[in-house]
């Protein structure tokens, strides 16, 4: 038995709707995993992109709080030094006024026993 040609075509017809309804289900599935795949990735990279950046920020204070801790290190050397050279000059004008004292004090000395001498020739002479 031989079917219809309208029938032929008609069956003919349901196959190739039914055939491209099933390549198309095929095709979305496989467009959805390879989205699926695609956002995975995405998110991996960006977790890793997350991590470099967090480690490059991290390396960049550490190198900032190197350079920082290095210069405070020279400020205080350089304080030290300075501290070092003024008590060094206060212990230069302590001397100084020492000796000063030890002048004045031997020049009154001797300006009382040229007093006495004075008095006591003044006290002969008459």
């Amino acid at each position: 038995m031989e079917l219809p040609d309208w029938l032929a075509e008609f069956l003919l017809t349901c196959a190739v709707v039914w055939i491209r309804s099933k390549q198309a289900r095929t095709q979305a599935e496989g467009a959805k995993t390879s989205a699926a795949r695609i956002i995975e990735e995405a998110k991996k990279d960006a977790t890793a992109i997350k991590k470099e950046a967090e480690l490059q920020a991290k390396d960049s204070v550490l190198k900032e709080r190197t350079e920082f801790e290095k210069e405070v290190r020279e400020i205080r050397r350089e304080l030290q030094n300075l501290e070092k050279r003024l008590i060094s000059r206060e212990e230069g004008f302590d001397k100084r006024a020492e000796t000063i004292d030890k002048r004045e004090s031997e020049l009154v000395r001797r300006e009382q026993s040229l007093k006495s001498r004075r008095e006591k020739y003044r006290g002969q002479s008459r």
